[in-house]
């Protein structure tokens, strides 16, 4: 399902959801929200006439936003025509949030795909549009929301997906959603874990460890170095273990790689460096309380300031 609202960002996740269509021969449906609260009281002075009260004329106002929205509609669906995908239209009235999620669960929707308006809000922080915010969080279905430069990317679609992976069990439903596009697309996965990584305070500095690999005594620096490679290691033998699991899926290459940092800052990074299109990622990992409501939720973090598109299975 495509929740459109006439936009540039919406056309852009149009496309992209053609993509994901051609790829799984899927039926798509286009879903027009006419907000009921963003009639101005303006505009509904003007259509009250004598004798007509207020209800009736927002009646009429509903009415016309409601043939804007069939245009609209009817417009895009052209594309999809000449695509040869088969699809429906819909309008729905209310809540764009509210709306979509209620239609994604009434009709069995497998994915929702929409646009991500990305808002300034602290320096170089962003916020994605409430809209998408909300549906993302309430969400029973994976959501991809696109990135207004998704359609930019010179490597082949979806050929390289990055998948931040903690060994929860939303992690393990995110990388087997990837297995499944990769095995369509030809795709190289890299399962990304992050080390967070152990901070001893300033006043331990003077103290001496004892290695966990010589007995010796050593320095704070040094023990916090084989402690990080001793985590790194037990990390690395579980994914190479989740690897062996995918060898003979058709089509389905997967990296692995462990690195120190912080988790959202660490992702972020690494999609800037290696340019990748698509992450997919689980709402809920072991750091996560309900969703993404959780405040420094690593999942919403990287939706909010990753600049390509994320899949987030639920």
């Amino acid at each position: 399902m495509v929740p459109h609202d006439g936009t540039e960002i919406s056309d852009i996740a149009l496309d992209e959801a053609i993509r994901f269509a051609k790829m799984f021969d899927s039926k798509l449906t286009l879903l027009f929200v006419v907000e009921e609260q963003i009639v101005p009281p303006s505009l509904l002075l003007s259509f009250i006439k004598s004798g007509s009260d207020v209800e009736q004329s927002k009646k009429n106002i509903i009415g016309l936003l409601k043939t804007g929205a069939e245009a609209l509609l009817k417009d895009r669906s052209k594309k999809l025509t000449s695509e040869n995908i088969p699809f429906d239209l819909q309008i729905g009235i209310g809540s764009p949030s509210k709306e979509i999620l209620d239609f994604a669960k009434k009709e069995n929707i497998d994915t929702i795909i929409m646009g991500r308006k990305q808002i300034p809000r602290f320096g170089s922080i962003k916020a994605i549009g409430s809209v998408a915010r909300k549906v993302s969080e309430l969400s029973t279905v994976p959501v991809m929301l696109v990135h207004q430069d998704s359609n930019k990317e010179s490597k082949p679609p979806y050929s390289e997906i990055l998948l931040p992976y903690d060994g929860s069990e939303y992690s393990n439903r995110a990388l087997e959603y990837a297995a499944i596009i990769a095995e369509r697309c030809n795709s190289t996965i890299l399962l990304f874990n992050i080390v967070d990584e152990i901070l001893l305070p300033p006043t331990m500095q003077t103290i001496r460890f004892k290695s966990e690999i010589t007995g010796e005594e050593v320095s704070r620096d040094v023990y916090l170095k084989e402690l990080h490679q001793k985590l790194k290691n037990e990390i690395l033998s579980t994914l190479e273990t989740i690897r062996t699991k995918y060898k003979d899926k058709p089509n389905v290459t997967i990296n692995i790689q462990v690195v120190i940092g912080y988790p959202p800052e660490s992702i972020i990074k690494k999609i800037d460096d290696d340019k990748f299109a698509l992450v997919v990622m689980g709402t809920v990992g072991l750091r996560g309380i309900s969703k993404l409501h959780a405040i420094g939720s690593v999942a919403r973090n990287v939706s909010e300031n990753c600049e390509c598109n994320i899949l987030l299975v639920h």
